[in-house]
């Protein structure tokens, strides 16, 4: 079987998964004469015969990309001026490890209408940015990331120390009690987008595009990519899709924001994928899910959410990247994780993911809060005497003598 690519870049071939190689016949057809007879590097090396069996040099020039599209394909931003080199990242990597601070510092950000938050309890108050990810995947430091959608949990997230913050759209279904994710508007993502922005300073701070944002034009991705950064304090946007999200995400890192892709199961293409189901469960699959990440690194991407995929594929790709990996129920592989705040305090209760983990269930404890607030009110004991105002003698005295003076109206 042949899985037919997207934007004219050729067919995925037929070999076997080979370690998720790629060699010729498994990479985008176009490329082939290229990945078949070498490529010389502008250091005299010849990519595709030094490079170790079963991997995709990273050497392939601008002018085979436009020759696979037919003369129409613009290089990605990321190989201009970048010298080329190897893929080594299928040797084992030492084992991720916890801890370590930050060894970038990067200016404050500042956002107009920010409320104080507190520092971080634990580790330095050191700005986190695209290249402290870059920095943490080099050094093997997991990269942790919640979802927040609103200034009290941007504040906590904060206080946590967590490394970035997702103003996703999966606030539509937590939040908008939308079934999906389609509904969600770029007014309602910058709403929310505000909100955070007012609670956290040291967190990345990622703005998730909406449907239909960044699909219909590059003006229209661009423009609202913007937006984000322009009027509600985000500091990167984030987008789904693979090689037919290349040029979106060239013309917007082109601009100067940066973009972090997303892959595997992508909710706002829920109906075209049958629904909220895992991806990449087979090796044709597999295998245009790696080429995909390959070429959203090349775009320029600083980072790749991988969601629903099998952890073994995760990992694998994880190592093939020199950018780093957000999983979300992708294993343990990853370069880090990203879960939905409402999913880790337990306060969606309609569904739930098997892969989120709850760790707390607030959902009850608002239930049986509110309950008993209810039973105070209605057997009269809220609010007490320490919950209600007094006023000075003199002055109740001075109002009840004349309170019956008052004229009618």
């Amino acid at each position: 079987m042949t899985l037919p690519a997207v934007i004219g870049l050729g067919v995925v071939g037929q070999q076997p998964l080979q370690h998720l190689g790629l060699r010729p016949s498994g990479v985008l057809n176009g490329l082939a004469p290229w990945l078949e007879h070498g490529v010389e590097h502008g250091d005299g090396r010849i990519g595709g015969h030094d490079d170790p069996p079963g991997r995709v040099p990273k050497c392939i020039p601008p002018s085979a990309w436009r020759h696979a599209r037919g003369g129409c394909y613009n290089r990605p931003a990321a190989w201009i001026g970048r010298r080329p080199r190897r893929l080594d990242r299928w040797s084992a990597r030492p084992p991720l490890r916890p801890g370590g601070a930050d060894s970038l510092r990067a200016p404050t950000v500042h956002r107009r209408d920010r409320v104080s938050a507190t520092p971080p309890a634990s580790g330095t108050a050191r700005k986190v940015t695209p290249l402290t990810f870059r920095e943490k995947k080099a050094q093997h430091q997991p990269i942790s990331v919640l979802t927040a959608y609103d200034v009290a949990t941007a504040q906590a997230v904060e206080q946590a120390g967590l490394d970035a913050i997702l103003v996703g759209d999966s606030l539509g279904m937590v939040v908008l009690g939308y079934e999906t994710t389609l509904p969600v508007t770029m007014d309602e993502m910058l709403h929310h987008c505000r909100a955070v922005a007012r609670g956290a300073r040291r967190p990345l701070l990622i703005g998730d595009m909406p449907f239909l944002s960044y699909q219909v034009s590059l003006e229209d991705a661009v423009r609202n990519a913007g937006r984000f950064l322009q009027e509600a304090g985000m500091e990167a946007v984030k987008l789904e899709g693979g090689r037919e999200r290349l040029p979106a995400v060239q013309a917007i890192v082109g601009a100067g924001i940066p973009v972090m892709g997303h892959l595997g199961l992508t909710p706002q293409s829920v109906h075209l994928l049958g629904g909220f189901r895992p991806q990449g469960r087979t090796a044709e699959a597999a295998r245009r899910l790696l080429e995909d990440a390959l070429l959203l690194e090349h775009a320029g991407c600083f980072g790749i959410v991988l969601e629903s995929v099998p952890a073994r594929l995760a990992e694998a790709v994880s190592r093939r990247l020199s950018i780093p990996t957000i999983g979300i129920g992708a294993g343990a592989g990853c370069d880090g994780q990203v879960l939905v705040a409402n999913d880790v305090l337990g306060l969606f209760e309609r569904f739930t993911p098997r892969f989120a983990k709850a760790y707390a269930s607030l959902f009850g404890e608002m239930v049986q809060a509110f309950e008993a607030y209810r039973t105070e009110v209605e057997a009269g004991v809220f609010p007490a005497a320490e919950h209600s105002l007094g006023m000075d003698e003199a002055v109740w005295q001075a109002f009840s003598a004349g309170a019956d003076e008052a004229p009618d109206t």
